[in-house]
């Protein structure tokens, strides 16, 4: 069997570090930082729907991309302010590894990814893992799934998520 993870919100809790850097973004804009229990409501489909998201409940208007820039770069400096792993998570990866292989399908770019599962420790466990900029798109399109299939032909594979995307 191969278990697909997504990375926020499952794997991780990354929600503060992606609602003061949403925050920030805002800020820059001359508008003030939302909820962080907002901000979660808006997560789980990429950054660029995170941000225009924000953008659109602080009522701002600037240029998506130039917004999209702001916030990864906010991000990539917050981006382990506060993130840390789910209670439990780390001793059911070592678990689960025995059974199959793992893999994480995330939406968050590679970078990032790579970067917050190294830095928790958790990175190998995971015989692959694919951002959400990498050319299979993001989720909820089906092709990063269908080349994690290769990990293990013929085996069953589950995808383990919280949001709809997943």
């Amino acid at each position: 069997m191969i278990l697909v993870f997504d990375l926020d919100g499952t794997l991780i809790d990354s929600a503060r570090d992606l609602a003061e850097s949403i925050g920030e973004m805002l800020e820059s804009y001359g508008a003030a930082p939302l909820p962080l229990e907002e901000v979660v409501t808006m997560v789980g489909e990429g950054a660029p729907i995170l941000v225009r998201r924000a953008l659109a409940r602080a009522g701002l208007r600037p240029g998506v991309d130039d917004a999209l820039a702001r916030f990864l770069k906010i991000y990539d400096r917050r981006l382990m302010d506060h993130t840390v792993v789910y209670p439990g998570m780390s001793e059911s990866l070592a678990l689960s590894v025995r059974r199959g292989p793992l893999a994480v399908l995330t939406n968050k770019p590679l970078g990032p990814s790579i970067g917050i599962l190294e830095a928790l420790g958790l990175r190998g466990y995971f015989s692959r893992v694919i951002g959400g900029d990498s050319e299979y798109g993001r989720k909820p399109d089906p092709a990063g799934l269908n080349v994690l299939q290769s990990l293990a032909p013929g085996e069953p594979l589950v995808m383990i998520g919280d949001s709809p995307a997943d």
